[in-house]
């Protein structure tokens, strides 16, 4: 199948009418109700084309941060057990047990206006549902579960911050995860057991 192959993608279970939270074959996922209304968006009679943010010849990735994205993004991470920031090959990025959860950067693009990307995890129907939601999201074109999403005057940092606790709980070991205040809706799966 071509990277960007043109397809109208089915509903996903995650628009349905009931609860934010849905049971699916796996374990229970939060969708947010803005992650909902995007979904709604994207899906509804239009082609779809997946938004592949894979290095290209026209793209080139940048440490040109704004400081305050960084502080923000910092004060968010820093709430995370045992969380660190360390300068990444480019831009800035969190991590927990050397496992990035979190990497901010800039990207230049031809013909286009730079941008500031997060990149960070999901898992389950919550990362399929990100997968297809389209702008501000994208799909990274690297790594199962890695997916990224633009930060710019519109970004809802509410849910950049349920974004970025997700990620951490995807990277992070369990003993870890049990330390993270979860909404009583919440989960978290781990890669490892401690």
């Amino acid at each position: 199948m071509a990277r960007h192959a043109t397809a109208t993608p089915p509903p996903h279970p995650a628009l349905s009418a009931g609860p934010a939270t849905h049971a699916a074959s796996g374990p229970a996922v939060r969708v947010t109700v803005q992650l909902r209304h995007r979904l709604s968006e994207s899906t509804a009679g239009a082609t779809w084309h997946p938004w592949v943010m894979a290095k290209s010849a026209e793209r080139a990735y940048v440490d040109d941060v704004p400081d305050d994205v960084i502080e923000r993004l910092r004060a968010i991470c820093a709430e995370l057990p045992d969380a660190y920031e360390e300068p990444a090959w480019v831009g800035v990025r969190w991590r927990v047990r050397k496992k990035t959860f979190a990497h901010v950067l800039a990207i230049d693009e031809a013909g286009a206006d730079r941008r500031v990307v997060l990149t960070f995890r999901s898992e389950g129907d919550e990362l399929d549902a990100l997968r297809r939601a389209g702008p501000p999201f994208r799909f990274l074109g690297w790594g199962r579960n890695a997916l990224g999403v633009d930060i710019d005057d519109r970004t809802d940092w509410d849910e950049l911050r349920e974004l970025i606790t997700d990620s951490f709980c995807v990277m992070a070991p369990k003993k870890l995860v049990a330390l993270v205040p979860r909404p009583p809706d919440g989960d978290c799966d781990t890669d490892d057991a401690d």
